[in-house]
């Protein structure tokens, strides 16, 4: 029987972070450090205020090299720890990593046991957040920011082991095995974070660390997109900025199921940066939707003017069509390949042809029967000579016809 004590948390606020690398102040994963060989321990939180419910809050800080980061916290709290009552980080092996030298102190812990979605928030972004878990059993979180798991084993409460799942929504989740104890890392810079508890459970708890404060040359406040008409449009906002050359666009690979996307990122484009600002900045970015895929998955690389690099989060659209629809070919001027898309309302025959300027038939793009939503096809016309083009969609009794351009 797992025991209880007492509780506590506050309020939120949000800031969407970036993740840092290759600035002169860490090593390639946001960690800072004096030289290649310093160790560094993490500083775990200390619980300082809280109460218990189903509508809980808790306060607390970090006390890190940078200054002290104050920590609120709102959701579920079955009983919190404030420095008294039992040790459920002893043993400490679990707890211990590469990344991890010290293992969370004695009774500094909040308690959970509702299905129900939790809020953690910063008083400034930090870099390298840990997420202590004690008795993860038959449980889970699933998070709004993605994680690595850094170590999992034998606890206070028995043994066990630590999954992770990326989610087809875009979320990351973390399962429970056993009685698992142990530590994730969230790799990028946060200001808050997320989470929601997959089941009700007789108890399991949790406590948090950082290596530091994280340096964010640009403050971003929002980051939001939406597809219409076969155009993707991404908008932001930035609170300030330093020294900021611009955002590269990305994409994530759409060849692949959402679930395996996280590392195959495309640039679909560049806006530029407004250098050094106090004043608030918002930015735009449209272009056409040239992939079948589902929903479309993006996100900005931030960079600095000495080349510094970060990145937002990641932003999930769907961009299911509602109408039959032909869409202007891109590129357009092209040579020697383009992408036609269309969108089809339901399931039916597709046709689409492409034509000469005579009007004459050159071949059949697409002759088969397609299900509802957003396709593409991609034209090579090496073999053909320079000039204009007309490409015909029937559908279900419907023809649209556009024209496009071949350079060479």
């Amino acid at each position: 029987m797992k025991l209880l004590l007492s509780l506590f948390f506050l309020n939120a606020f949000l800031t969407i972070g970036f993740s840092q690398s290759g600035s002169k102040q860490d090593d390639g994963n946001g960690i800072k450090k004096a030289n290649a060989d310093t160790t560094i321990q993490v500083n775990w939180a200390d619980w300082t205020s809280g109460t218990t419910g189903s509508s809980g809050v808790a306060a607390g800080h970090f006390t890190t090299d940078d200054g002290v980061v104050d920590i609120s916290y709102s959701g579920e709290v079955y009983f919190i720890q404030q420095g008294t009552g039992t040790n459920y980080f002893d043993p400490g092996t679990p707890f211990l990593s590469s990344a991890v030298i010290n293992a969370p102190p004695a009774a500094e812990m909040i308690g959970l046991s509702k299905a129900t979605e939790k809020t953690l928030s910063f008083s400034q972004p930090v870099n390298n957040l840990f997420f202590a878990v004690v008795s993860l059993n038959s449980n889970g979180y699933k998070f709004n920011r993605d994680f690595e798991i850094v170590s999992t084993g034998c606890g206070y409460w028995g043994c066990g082991t630590l999954t992770k799942v990326v989610n087809e929504d875009g979320t990351f989740q973390i399962n429970g095995s056993g009685e698992p104890h142990g530590v994730i890392r969230f790799t990028d810079s946060l200001s808050s974070i997320t989470w929601t508890s997959l089941t009700n459970e007789s108890w399991n708890g949790f406590t948090i660390g950082t290596y530091g404060v994280a340096t964010v040359p640009v403050e971003m406040v929002s980051f939001t997109g939406s597809v219409s008409d076969n155009r993707v449009t991404l908008n932001w906002q930035t609170a300030t900025e330093t020294n900021n050359y611009g955002w590269e666009v990305q994409s994530a690979g759409t060849s692949t199921p959402l679930s395996d996307r996280s590392a195959d990122w495309e640039t679909v484009g560049f806006v530029a940066g407004k250098g050094t600002t106090t004043e608030p900045q918002s930015y735009t970015f449209s272009s056409p939707v040239t992939s079948p895929v589902s929903p479309a998955v993006y996100r900005l690389k931030q960079i600095d003017l000495d080349g510094t690099t970060a990145y937002s989060k990641i932003l999930t659209l769907n961009s299911e069509p509602a109408t039959f629809g032909l869409f202007q070919n891109y590129p357009n001027p092209f040579n020697p390949s383009t992408t036609i898309s269309y969108s089809l309302p339901e399931k039916g025959f597709v046709k689409l042809t492409l034509f000469d300027v005579l009007g004459r038939e050159i071949t059949t793009l697409v002759n088969q029967e397609k299900e509802a939503g957003l396709d593409a096809v991609t034209l090579d016309a090496s073999l053909l000579s320079a000039g204009t083009y007309y490409y015909s969609l029937t559908f279900n009794g419907k023809t649209e016809t556009r024209s496009m351009l071949l350079v060479k």
